[in-house]
């Protein structure tokens, strides 16, 4: 996801889109990430899910993403 997302744009998505930002399950990418991740690996959709939910939770917090609004 790093590769084809910035910090910013992830601070300003969620997994399900609560709380004003826009749901990343409602994108294409999401579906390309799941194909990829399914044939690649022995892992389940509620794995795949919590992982990409806690990337995008942080992402505010890495470089070039904004920071945590107060």
């Amino acid at each position: 996801m790093a590769a084809t997302m910035t910090n910013k744009m992830m601070a300003k998505m969620s997994l399900r889109g609560r709380r004003g930002k826009v749901a990343f399950v409602k994108t294409q990418l999401y579906k390309i990430v799941c194909d990829t991740v399914f044939n690649s690996f022995d892992t389940t959709t509620t794995k795949l899910d919590e992982y990409i939910s806690k990337y995008l939770k942080y992402a505010p917090e890495r470089m070039g993403g904004g920071g945590r609004k107060k």
